[in-house]
């Protein structure tokens, strides 16, 4: 896997052999597992079974067309204006999350956000509240550790019931992950992904921060949200803020520097989750215009449960 490029840096490999891996970033700005001590034949095949880069699909699945398995097609938004402005496109699966969280059909919610304690890197969060859901629903165009503790999570929280929320190869490897680990299957109720074009590596924003040509160091990030599609915005330690367009970040910088998997990727529209939800962009002259307005989600609901929800 790590060999022939097709490591996603999910970080099961590691939650699965914390003694023998431990997850780093490389100087490509991607994580990628290094092994401490060699793997026995039997830890190789568990991580083959597991791993979402090369297991992304539900065995024997046979979708009625290229879109995978779909019981609605819709337009959407979260119908409270803050949630849909301050997230990365509609606001869908945040509103979805906190239904859920308010409804109480989930304890919890497991997605990815900022680490508190530095304002670059993203880990998976558990969220309890609505306020813990808007503190991390905009996009991070960078990598993450996304399943690293997720065994000690679902092992602290057995009797809890969750939503999660991932890119689509993320929905796949909870997926092979709670096929292997069954005592956990309860754990997960809702999968809800969001459309992915790759993940742009850690370099990738740090060349787009040093491209406002400041002084003051950064201290916090935003790649998107606040308007649709919104500005890629720095923080920084003098007060200052500097912004640009999602074109110019994600077009011109973030963009243009993913791993070779995701480049190879056979599922940016989360074919295994309940709903999946990207950006349902208007057009002009056949390519997505990308003047600020107000946000839309182009939706699959795919399983009888997404319908529901």
């Amino acid at each position: 896997i790590v060999k022939n490029h097709l490591c996603l840096g999910c970080g099961l490999c590691e939650a699965v052999h914390k003694e023998k891996c431990l997850m780093q970033i490389t100087d490509k700005g991607f994580y990628q597992p290094k092994f401490v001590e060699a793997l026995s034949p039997s830890e190789e095949a568990r991580i083959m079974s597991l791993c979402p880069s090369v297991r992304i699909a539900k065995e024997n699945a046979k979708a009625k067309s290229i879109w995978g398995e779909v019981c609605l097609v819709s337009n959407a938004w979260a119908s409270e204006s803050d949630i849909r402005k301050t997230s990365s496109s509609g606001g869908v699966t945040s509103a979805l999350a906190i239904y859920l969280l308010e409804s109480k059909k989930v304890d919890a919610v497991l997605h990815v956000g900022a680490c508190s304690d530095n304002f670059l890197y993203n880990k998976l969060q558990v969220s309890r509240s609505r306020e813990d859901i808007l503190r991390h629903n905009a996009s991070r165009y960078a990598p993450a550790a996304v399943f690293n503790d997720i065994l000690d999570i679902l092992e602290t929280n057995q009797d809890s019931t969750f939503a999660f929320i991932g890119k689509p190869c993320d929905i796949a490897g909870m997926q092979n992950l709670l096929r292997e680990y069954s005592q956990y299957g309860h754990c997960i109720k809702y999968y809800l992904a969001i459309f992915c074009a790759g993940t742009p590596s850690y370099n990738a924003s740090w060349r787009a921060i040093k491209s406002f040509n400041k002084d003051a160091s950064p201290i916090a990030i935003r790649y998107r949200g606040d308007g649709w599609p919104g500005y890629f915005t720095v923080s920084f330690d003098d007060g200052t803020k500097s912004r640009m367009t999602y074109n110019e970040s994600w077009g011109n910088i973030l963009g243009r520097d993913i791993s070779f998997r995701c480049k190879i990727c056979p599922d940016g529209i989360g074919l295994l989750a309940d709903i999946s939800s990207g950006d349902a962009w208007n057009t002009s002259n056949g390519y997505p215009d990308f003047t600020e307005s107000e946000g839309k989600n182009f939706c699959f609901v795919r399983t009888q449960r997404g319908e529901q929800l």
